[in-house]
């Protein structure tokens, strides 16, 4: 059953990356130039917001950050714990679950801002910025944030001291 809402998910994904009704696929309309602008977008925001992407339904993901560069899924120990994830080429993830962003990944490439901090930042500068921790495990720092109607936490990951991966996620699931 799982399985089925899943390719469910992916294929509803798919006809929404078109943002064409459906009834104009087939003709003159469809241009190939706006199916080149609609696959090869890049979203233009940055990592400041990524506190408010938390909860954005698949709309809302569409028209602040354009179609995704790829759509995979993320295996977890149970299969009711499996999410559908955007890559963006700008090096953002958006974690969905039941058609909801409810985790934002910042990877090493990203190079913009994002809460005050930016990938390859030291630990001690991060400290700076974020202050206390909630907690320290292995080569991460989970921070808290500002709730938004439901926890939310902040895990960056580090590699000798320096910022290399984020996680800004809800921290009731």
């Amino acid at each position: 059953m799982k399985t089925k809402n899943l390719i469910k998910a992916v294929f509803m994904t798919l006809l929404l990356l078109t943002a064409i009704p459906v009834s104009d696929w087939a003709t003159e309309k469809v241009s190939e130039t706006l199916l080149l602008q609609l696959f090869t977008q890049i979203p233009q925001t940055t990592g400041k917001n990524s506190i408010s992407w938390l909860g954005m339904d698949l709309e809302t993901v569409y028209k602040e950050f354009g179609v995704p560069q790829e759509v995979f899924c993320y295996r977890a120990d149970k299969n009711e714990d499996d999410n559908v994830v955007f890559y963006y080429k700008n090096h953002i993830y958006l974690f969905l679950f039941e058609n909801r962003v409810w985790v934002v990944r910042f990877d090493e490439r990203f190079e913009s801002e994002f809460l005050g901090l930016k990938m390859g930042m030291p630990r001690e500068q991060v400290l700076e910025i974020l202050g206390n921790k909630f907690k320290e495990a292995d080569d991460s720092l989970v921070f808290y944030l500002p709730d938004q109607g439901f926890p939310v936490r902040l895990r960056l990951f580090f590699k000798e001291n320096m910022l290399f991966d984020a996680y800004v996620y809800r921290g009731d699931y």
